[in-house]
């Protein structure tokens, strides 16, 4: 399979993936001759802002299926904050110990909060991956908190890194309201400068070149 994967990607005229930290992945790991071409992921702006609050309010959204999405540690963090709103799917195992809300209605739900969470598991794939619902969240002015493990200076200006222990710490954090109030900005910035139009021009002038 991985010989396989390694002659598609060679054959290609250009390659593409949905965030740039994947085409890192490849080079390290895979021993093809990759044409890239360097779209991304975009994201649509919203109307809807989310706005401060003392008692910040934590939302996670998207996906519960898969490893990867890692719902262990989901559930350790709502341990910790019992105030994790989980909207998505598919419903969870009743014994998950997580606040789900089942399928959101909307993604304008949040702006009804005031943080966006990403969790994932620690691995070499995953530590250069990429969540949509970051931008997702960033559209709508919510800072996010993503695990320490993943690193990515695109994002890093409305993203506060957490371990399991400084979880609660980066929560208080944002409790500030000017801390809250320049994370947001940002995030509000970056989802600006990440929009569609944006993702796909290079796609755009690779076709019409």
């Amino acid at each position: 399979m991985r010989n396989l994967e390694e002659r598609c990607l060679s054959a290609g005229d250009r390659v593409s993936f949905h965030w740039y930290t994947y085409e890192e992945y490849v080079c390290r790991h895979y021993k093809a001759n990759v044409r890239w071409l360097r779209c991304s992921y975009g994201v649509t702006e919203k109307r809807a802002r989310a706005r401060f609050s003392a008692e910040p309010r934590v939302v996670f959204l998207g996906s519960l299926r898969g490893g990867w999405v890692n719902l262990a540690l989901l559930e350790r963090l709502s341990e910790r904050h019992s105030q994790i709103d989980v909207w998505g799917g598919p419903p969870p195992p009743k014994s998950a110990a997580i606040r789900y809300l089942g399928y959101a209605p909307s993604l304008d739900i949040l702006a009804d909060y005031q943080i966006g969470l990403v969790t994932i598991t620690d691995d070499p794939l995953r530590r250069l991956s990429f969540s949509s619902k970051q931008l997702e969240y960033f559209s709508y002015g919510l800072p996010v908190l993503v695990p320490a493990w993943r690193n990515d200076p695109v994002l890093a200006a409305g993203t506060l890194p957490y371990t399991e222990d400084t979880f609660l710490d980066q929560v208080a954090t944002l409790a500030d309201r000017a801390i809250w109030e320049e994370t947001s900005a940002r995030a509000l910035v970056l989802a600006s400068q990440l929009s569609w139009e944006a993702a796909l021009r290079p796609l755009t002038e690779f076709l019409c070149s």
